[in-house]
């Protein structure tokens, strides 16, 4: 039991669609933005136009009426109201709310656009300018979820369409057909979006423009009856995208795995494996966590080796035409594994990761550690639990390195605390604390960090309130003071969304995350574009 917990995908469950479906749905699926305002007309209140309805979905996506503009008040009229929302076609994208009216001098605003209903949720009507001595109308409400049938199953795109009435720091979010999950995100030079994750039992990948509009999506090659799950992505500074994460023939060991994905990863390079070296052990689990390029173009990855009920941490660094030149496996009943891994400009690894203790593996510890570029470990430095924790769990998740040559480490505490903390590079020693009380909240879990060169941004599942635990953002200075503490849940309650990666454009955050409707067993990908804090 203990093993299945721990190695586990960071996933909801795995169906088994068929990547046509998907990729079918996946097809019809257009960027969703925010509602079209008209023109107003001067003199009295004229009432707002009627909405447009949505196409029929005919093997596609039904179109969506977009509500008409309010008329503008004359000088103490009342403003005319919104359009309502055009129905949508047969699944597809709600009609969008009409635009609230102006008010007139004196006059009351508008209100916002009755809520399209329909497959995926309408967006909210804009709220009403206020005029001189009037106050602003109040921005219509979304429009709930219907159950109409489309290409797209259980969603499609989505625009500020979580249950809060959408979020100023979101600047687009696009939600993908069940079925699939998601690990990590990155961005290449082009700004085109590679998410990596699985899709049944293969490893998958998904790529978006900068705006959130799907280009692809791309099921594992090999045999169907071979299981592959990617955890992580990284891009080279040619475009080339590599995949890592673990294979399974169908027996019952696996072996860490990685795919080449080929410029701009629209193509199915070579792939390596790595598995256990004695044909004598019965299930041998191995398999890549975390990757990084260095700056020769090689690929850095570190994963968990498990083997007569031990875990090891195991290490290599890739050749970019295939092979390796450094190769690590924890030599000793050390019973740890690895999880994130960051480089320094010279190329030395760093990992975190988690240790289980030889007695009782319910109690586990993290730890730091650094690799030199040419081999060989210079520091390991514990993350203990608590000394009020009782049997506790803590772990080391993500490190990474900020624009200042700052080396810190992102993890969860034993008692739920996010664990914020900064590091002397050269010898391990601790330098700052800025760990973050969450509540605590046992819902609490933060999975990766990353900087953008003058603030940190790291992602997880939780929240800075109980009632709303869910997909969490937070970003700080280069103290580890936040200064933004973002999170949303589009299914309140059910503790179902979660991010597991974070990359850049510019300055701001692209996060990728799972979710799972309150009543369907199907996870669903979502990623989302944050403005910059």
């Amino acid at each position: 039991m203990e093993y299945v917990a721990r190695f586990a995908s960071p996933r909801h469950g795995r169906l088994l669609t068929s990547s046509l479906a998907f990729a079918v749905a996946l097809a019809g699926i257009t960027g969703c933005h925010g509602p079209t305002v008209g023109e107003v007309n001067d003199g009295g209140a004229g009432s707002g136009g009627a909405a447009g309805r949505g196409g029929a979905a005919g093997g596609g996506t039904g179109g969506s009426g977009t509500g008409g503009a309010a008329g503008k008040a004359g000088a103490g009229g009342t403003a005319g109201g919104g359009g309502a929302a055009g129905a949508a076609g047969g699944g597809g994208g709600a009609g969008a709310g009409g635009a609230a009216g102006k008010a007139g001098t004196g006059g009351v605003a508008g209100t916002g656009g009755a809520p399209g209903t329909g497959g995926v949720a309408g967006a909210g009507g804009a709220a009403g300018m206020a005029g001189a001595g009037g106050p602003a109308g109040a921005g219509g409400a979304a429009g709930s979820a219907g159950g109409g049938t489309g290409g797209a199953p259980d969603g499609g795109t989505a625009q500020d369409a979580g249950p809060d009435g959408g979020d100023p720091n979101i600047i687009w979010q696009y939600l993908a057909p069940a079925g699939a999950t998601a690990s990590a995100v990155a961005v290449d030079s082009a700004h085109v979006i590679h998410v990596a994750g699985a899709h049944g039992n293969n490893g998958f990948q998904l790529r978006l423009d900068e705006n959130g509009n799907p280009l692809g999506a791309d099921d594992e090659p090999l045999d169907p009856y071979t299981y592959t799950d990617f955890s992580d992505v990284a891009i080279d500074a040619a475009d080339n995208v590599y995949f890592v994460g673990e294979l399974n023939n169908g027996g019952s060991d696996t072996s860490a795995y990685v795919r080449w994905g080929g410029v701009g990863g629209t193509s199915w390079g070579h792939t390596e494996t790595y598995a256990y070296g004695q044909p004598t052990v019965q299930g041998a689990r191995l398999r890549w966590v975390g990757a990084k390029i260095d700056s020769q173009g090689r690929l850095v990855v570190d994963g968990q080796e498990y083997y007569n009920f031990y875990f090891h941490l195991i290490l290599r660094r890739y050749l970019p035409a295939g092979g390796y030149d450094l190769d690590f496996a924890e030599p000793t009943l050390l019973n740890d594994e690895g999880y994130g891994l960051t480089l320094d400009g010279q190329d030395n690894i760093y990992v975190a990761g988690v240790v289980f203790s030889t007695t009782n593996q319910a109690q586990i510890t993290g730890f730091l550690a650094k690799f030199a570029a040419g081999g060989g470990q210079t520091f390991s430095t514990p993350l203990p639990n608590k000394s009020t924790c009782t049997g506790g769990q803590t772990y080391a998740a993500s490190p990474a390195f900020d624009g200042s040559g700052g080396l810190w480490l992102l993890g969860n505490d034993c008692d739920h605390e996010i664990i914020l903390r900064q590091y002397n590079s050269t010898n391990g020693v601790p330098l700052r604390n800025a760990d973050m009380n969450t509540t605590p909240n046992s819902n609490n879990a933060q999975a990766r960090l990353a900087s953008d060169g003058t603030t940190l941004a790291f992602v997880g599942s939780g929240g800075w309130s109980a009632n709303e635990v869910g997909f969490q953002l937070t970003d700080t200075d280069l103290q580890g003071t936040p200064i933004r503490k973002f999170s949303l849940a589009l299914t309140h309650g059910t503790y179902n969304d979660a991010l597991t990666g974070v990359a850049f454009i510019g300055r701001d955050r692209i996060v990728v995350g799972n979710t799972m409707g309150a009543t369907t067993a199907a996870s669903q990908i979502w990623v989302a574009r944050i403005r910059a804090p």
